[in-house]
């Protein structure tokens, strides 16, 4: 089993438990860092090495979900815990929409459980950030991905309407991606999204109204990629399709639930008329196909079965 984290970011609340958890994780030899506002810990490079953020949150109290939505932001790698009395489940889902959190643990605490979490959260931060040697030769690939993708911006492989990478972009990339992450024995991810019911978004309101649906999901994709990691492609007609140097599907189901949330809880206007729409996303991962047509055939079953499902959800490609 993984050992406890060296360091621990502690949110600062007024809980009366706060003083108990502090003594507790110290006497563990764990260095403690508490902080109200994130500006605190952006005056030092705390942000980059601690691996493990926690919050005590109540309804009396729930600012430690912004909290932790900050260190969230700052950086995504650490690892977010939620410590509550609370039965709230208003108070659980924004926890989860909001900070994502990754762990949550109950008061009062049991030791045992405690420290078993926080072996949890370390060994999950070594998972993504380690090894050292792979993390740079990823860090590497992504920023010569990045570089290769603002070319082909400036080649114009754009789509006209939506101003995404088109298909033959797209293909270019899946080419680059297959072989400097498979050559080097590392994995990557593919989502496929295709609107909902977009045929009657069209029959209904127009082709215009149609367009602008197009749109607004390709502004939604574009502004909430993570740089240097995720590609997005307009496919065609009303398919998507983002290329990610995540090798997490579990993360990247995540990903792609949260732009779909964002897409429902949205609206677009069109000529003074609200239309409202999901989208279905199936995602596959490079480890469990031979070819890159392999991979988008994967891809595109889970889509499939995502549809058959009842639409409005993200699937997973797994190998029965």
């Amino acid at each position: 089993m993984a050992p406890l984290p060296d360091m621990i970011l502690l949110y600062r609340s007024g809980h009366e438990y706060q003083r108990t958890l502090r003594s507790v994780l110290t006497s563990w030899s764990i260095e403690v860092t508490e902080f109200k506002y994130i500006a605190e810990l952006h005056e030092s490079d705390i942000l980059g090495k601690a691996p493990v953020a926690m919050a005590i949150v109540d309804e009396q109290d729930a600012s430690g979900i912004e909290a932790l939505r900050s260190v969230m932001h700052a950086n995504n790698w650490i690892q977010r815990i939620m410590v509550s009395d609370s039965q709230d489940i208003e108070l659980f889902e924004r926890a989860i929409n909001k900070a994502h959190i990754n762990y949550f643990i109950g008061l009062p605490h049991e030791p045992l459980k405690l420290s078993l979490y926080l072996k949890k959260a370390w060994q999950r931060y070594q998972n993504v950030t380690r090894p050292l040697m792979k993390f740079n030769v990823l860090t590497d690939i992504a920023e010569s991905l990045l570089h290769e993708n603002q070319r082909y911006k400036m080649e114009a492989n754009t789509d006209a309407l939506t101003h995404l990478l088109n298909r033959r972009s797209f293909n270019n990339m899946l080419k680059r991606f297959w072989n400097r992450f498979k050559n080097k024995g590392m994995y990557f991810s593919l989502a496929m999204l295709d609107i909902d019911h977009f045929k009657k978004v069209n029959d209904q309101y127009g082709h215009l109204a149609g367009d602008r649906v197009l749109q607004f999901l390709a502004d939604i994709l574009l502004k909430n990629q993570r740089l240097g990691i995720d590609f997005t492609f307009r496919y065609g007609g009303e398919e998507f399709v983002i290329l990610s140097a995540s090798t997490d599907t579990s993360e990247m189901e995540q990903y792609i639930k949260r732009l779909l949330n964002l897409i429902r809880e949205k609206s677009v206007f069109y000529q003074e008329q609200e239309i409202r729409f999901t989208f279905s996303a199936g995602i596959s991962c490079s480890a469990l196909a031979s070819s890159e047509e392999e991979l988008i055939d994967q891809a595109d079953l889970a889509l499939y079965s995502a549809k058959e499902t009842g639409r409005n959800r993200v699937v997973v490609f797994r190998k029965s």
